[in-house]
Protein backbone atom coordinates (compact mmCIF):
# COMPACT_ATOMS: atom_id res chain seq x y z
CA UNK A 1 0.00 0.00 0.00
CA UNK A 2 2.87 2.10 0.22
CA UNK A 3 4.19 1.86 -2.90
CA UNK A 4 0.73 2.90 -3.82
CA UNK A 5 1.04 6.07 -2.56
CA UNK A 6 4.47 6.92 -3.25
CA UNK A 7 3.42 6.37 -7.15
CA UNK A 8 0.36 8.65 -6.48
CA UNK A 9 2.44 11.19 -5.06
CA UNK A 10 5.22 10.95 -7.74
CA UNK A 11 2.35 11.01 -10.56
CA UNK A 12 0.46 14.75 -8.47
CA UNK A 13 3.85 16.40 -8.23
CA UNK A 14 5.26 15.44 -11.74
CA UNK A 15 2.20 16.42 -13.00
CA UNK A 16 2.33 19.90 -10.84
CA UNK A 17 5.66 20.30 -12.09
CA UNK A 18 4.45 20.05 -15.84
CA UNK A 19 1.69 22.25 -15.15
CA UNK A 20 3.77 25.47 -13.28
CA UNK A 21 6.10 24.95 -16.55
CA UNK A 22 3.41 25.39 -19.09
CA UNK A 23 1.91 28.27 -17.09
CA UNK A 24 5.01 29.92 -16.69
CA UNK A 25 6.12 29.36 -20.14
CA UNK A 26 2.94 30.49 -21.81
CA UNK A 27 2.95 34.14 -19.65
CA UNK A 28 6.28 34.44 -20.89
CA UNK A 29 5.81 34.07 -24.52
CA UNK A 30 2.56 35.87 -24.52
CA UNK A 31 2.56 39.67 -25.76
CA UNK A 32 0.09 40.67 -22.80
CA UNK A 33 -3.12 40.86 -24.84
CA UNK A 34 -6.24 38.64 -24.31
CA UNK A 35 -9.33 37.85 -26.02
CA UNK A 36 -11.45 39.48 -23.19
CA UNK A 37 -11.35 43.30 -22.44
CA UNK A 38 -10.47 44.71 -19.44
CA UNK A 39 -11.36 47.86 -17.65
CA UNK A 40 -9.00 49.50 -18.48
CA UNK A 41 -8.68 49.47 -22.77
CA UNK A 42 -5.70 47.59 -23.81
CA UNK A 43 -2.86 49.74 -25.57
CA UNK A 44 -2.95 50.62 -29.04
CA UNK A 45 0.07 50.36 -31.20
CA UNK A 46 0.29 53.96 -32.86
CA UNK A 47 2.50 54.36 -35.39
CA UNK A 48 6.28 56.18 -34.75
CA UNK A 49 6.85 59.37 -36.34
CA UNK A 50 8.98 59.33 -38.72
CA UNK A 51 11.48 62.33 -38.78
CA UNK A 52 13.96 63.22 -41.31
CA UNK A 53 16.97 64.35 -41.17
CA UNK A 54 18.89 66.95 -43.54
CA UNK A 55 21.49 65.32 -44.83
CA UNK A 56 25.27 66.85 -44.27
CA UNK A 57 26.89 64.68 -47.60
CA UNK A 58 26.78 66.16 -50.90
CA UNK A 59 24.83 64.62 -53.70
CA UNK A 60 27.00 63.52 -56.33
CA UNK A 61 23.18 63.49 -58.74
CA UNK A 62 23.56 59.01 -58.68
CA UNK A 63 21.84 58.51 -55.64
CA UNK A 64 25.01 57.95 -53.30
CA UNK A 65 26.30 60.76 -51.14
CA UNK A 66 29.45 61.85 -51.41
CA UNK A 67 31.10 62.90 -47.55
CA UNK A 68 31.98 66.24 -47.44
CA UNK A 69 35.90 66.94 -47.48
CA UNK A 70 37.67 67.07 -44.69
CA UNK A 71 38.83 70.29 -42.91
CA UNK A 72 42.51 70.59 -42.52
CA UNK A 73 42.35 71.14 -38.96
CA UNK A 74 43.29 67.81 -38.85
CA UNK A 75 39.69 66.28 -38.70
CA UNK A 76 37.65 68.77 -36.71
CA UNK A 77 35.12 70.12 -38.15
CA UNK A 78 33.91 73.57 -37.56
CA UNK A 79 30.51 75.12 -37.66
CA UNK A 80 30.24 77.39 -40.23
CA UNK A 81 26.16 77.26 -39.95
CA UNK A 82 25.08 80.73 -38.55
CA UNK A 83 22.48 79.79 -35.56
CA UNK A 84 19.46 81.77 -34.04
CA UNK A 85 20.33 83.22 -31.01
CA UNK A 86 18.83 81.25 -28.06
CA UNK A 87 16.56 82.98 -26.09
CA UNK A 88 15.95 82.36 -22.47
CA UNK A 89 13.68 80.01 -21.19
CA UNK A 90 13.32 81.42 -17.80
CA UNK A 91 12.35 84.85 -18.83
CA UNK A 92 9.66 86.94 -19.92
CA UNK A 93 10.12 88.85 -22.97
CA UNK A 94 11.17 92.22 -22.71
CA UNK A 95 9.94 93.53 -25.95
CA UNK A 96 6.18 92.01 -26.04
CA UNK A 97 3.52 94.52 -25.17
CA UNK A 98 2.24 93.65 -21.72
CA UNK A 99 -1.88 92.74 -21.70
CA UNK A 100 -3.78 94.03 -18.56
CA UNK A 101 -6.24 92.13 -16.63
CA UNK A 102 -8.30 91.03 -13.33
CA UNK A 103 -9.25 88.13 -11.90
CA UNK A 104 -9.25 85.43 -9.14
CA UNK A 105 -5.85 84.16 -7.17
CA UNK A 106 -6.34 80.48 -7.32
CA UNK A 107 -2.55 79.93 -6.25
CA UNK A 108 0.78 78.68 -6.26
CA UNK A 109 1.07 75.92 -8.78
CA UNK A 110 4.79 75.46 -8.36
CA UNK A 111 7.80 77.84 -7.35
CA UNK A 112 7.55 79.99 -10.54
CA UNK A 113 4.22 79.48 -11.67
CA UNK A 114 0.56 81.03 -10.31
CA UNK A 115 -2.96 80.12 -11.52
CA UNK A 116 -5.51 83.44 -11.89
CA UNK A 117 -9.02 82.35 -12.74
CA UNK A 118 -10.10 85.59 -15.24
CA UNK A 119 -12.33 86.15 -17.78
CA UNK A 120 -10.50 84.04 -19.63
CA UNK A 121 -10.79 81.74 -17.54
CA UNK A 122 -8.27 79.80 -14.92
CA UNK A 123 -4.99 79.67 -16.88
CA UNK A 124 -0.81 79.39 -15.55
CA UNK A 125 1.32 82.68 -15.95
CA UNK A 126 4.88 82.13 -15.03
CA UNK A 127 6.58 84.77 -13.18
CA UNK A 128 10.51 85.47 -12.61
CA UNK A 129 12.09 85.28 -8.75
CA UNK A 130 11.75 89.25 -9.03
CA UNK A 131 8.30 88.71 -8.43
CA UNK A 132 8.36 86.16 -5.68
CA UNK A 133 7.49 87.97 -2.62
CA UNK A 134 4.45 89.61 -4.00
CA UNK A 135 3.14 86.85 -5.60
CA UNK A 136 4.14 84.85 -2.08
CA UNK A 137 1.87 88.06 -0.18
CA UNK A 138 -0.79 86.99 -2.18
CA UNK A 139 -3.61 85.03 -0.07
CA UNK A 140 -6.05 82.30 -2.24
CA UNK A 141 -9.05 83.03 -3.81
CA UNK A 142 -7.63 86.97 -3.67
CA UNK A 143 -8.73 89.79 -6.05
CA UNK A 144 -5.85 90.57 -8.16
CA UNK A 145 -5.02 93.61 -11.13
CA UNK A 146 -1.73 91.66 -12.88
CA UNK A 147 -0.13 92.26 -16.32
CA UNK A 148 1.18 89.78 -18.67
CA UNK A 149 2.97 88.87 -21.46
CA UNK A 150 3.19 86.34 -24.26
CA UNK A 151 5.95 84.48 -24.51
CA UNK A 152 5.98 82.11 -28.39
CA UNK A 153 7.76 79.48 -28.60
CA UNK A 154 7.41 77.03 -31.61
CA UNK A 155 3.81 76.34 -30.96
CA UNK A 156 3.57 76.78 -27.20
CA UNK A 157 2.36 79.96 -25.72
CA UNK A 158 3.74 81.13 -22.34
CA UNK A 159 1.74 83.43 -20.33
CA UNK A 160 4.73 85.73 -18.09
CA UNK A 161 3.54 87.64 -15.23
CA UNK A 162 4.62 91.42 -15.07
CA UNK A 163 3.09 92.93 -12.60
CA UNK A 164 0.53 91.41 -10.29
CA UNK A 165 -0.90 93.01 -6.70
CA UNK A 166 -4.26 92.24 -4.60
CA UNK A 167 -7.28 94.57 -5.77
CA UNK A 168 -8.91 96.14 -2.79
Amino acid sequence: MNILKQNKKARTIGASAILITVMLVSAACSDGSSNNNNAQGSPSAEPTPVVSVEPTATDSGNGISDPEPASPDNGTATNTETSAPATDVGKAPADATPIQAEGTFVGLADTHTVEIDSAQGAQSYQFEDSLSDQVNAIDDDAKVKFEYVEKKTDNVVQLWLTKIEASK
